[in-house]
């Protein structure tokens, strides 16, 4: 019997930033416009503005992960 050396199988990098998906009574929700606001303490700030898509998944991809 031979011994076989195992193959590395490619895989898709996590995604960054925050994402997510939005539904109204279990149905997508799709094109509502979306803020990612940050709280310091004393402020509120825009880290970003996104649309959700079709399927109401939206994305912050330069936004830092919580």
């Amino acid at each position: 019997l031979q011994a076989q050396t195992p193959t590395q199988t490619p895989t898709a990098p996590a995604p960054g930033g925050i994402y997510g998906r939005v539904t109204y009574h279990g149905a997508p929700a799709p094109d509502l416009f979306l803020t990612l606001s940050h709280w310091d303490g004393a402020d509120w700030t825009t880290r970003g503005v996104t649309v959700t898509e079709n399927d109401g998944r939206y994305t912050f991809p330069d936004a830092a992960t919580l």
